[in-house]
């Protein structure tokens, strides 16, 4: 009488790491798209954020914000040349 076999072939552990495999490629796959589609969204929420701030700005101070170093804050009248320093801003917008 032959023994039972203990263990488990070299066929049969080829098979279950090819199929591990495939479900594991699938899976990156599926992930990778839904973190692009997540920071895609982020983008669009934070550009959202950003025209809504500039839209607060712009209706508290009727003028839209300039850099921070624009002329180092001074702008200058085209008619007269003279420059005047630029309202203090709070910058509570973003």
């Amino acid at each position: 009488m032959k023994k039972p076999q203990k263990g488990f072939t070299v066929i049969e552990l080829v098979v279950v790491i090819a199929i591990i495999a495939v479900l594991s490629a699938i899976i990156v796959t599926n992930v990778q798209t839904y973190i692009t589609k997540a920071r895609v969204t982020k983008l669009k929420a934070d550009f959202t954020n950003a025209a809504k701030a500039v839209s607060l700005f712009y209706s508290k101070y009727g003028s839209f914000p300039v850099g921070e170093n624009y002329y180092n804050n001074i702008t200058f009248c085209p008619t007269c040349g003279t420059g005047h320093q630029e309202p203090n801003y709070d910058g509570h917008f973003i």
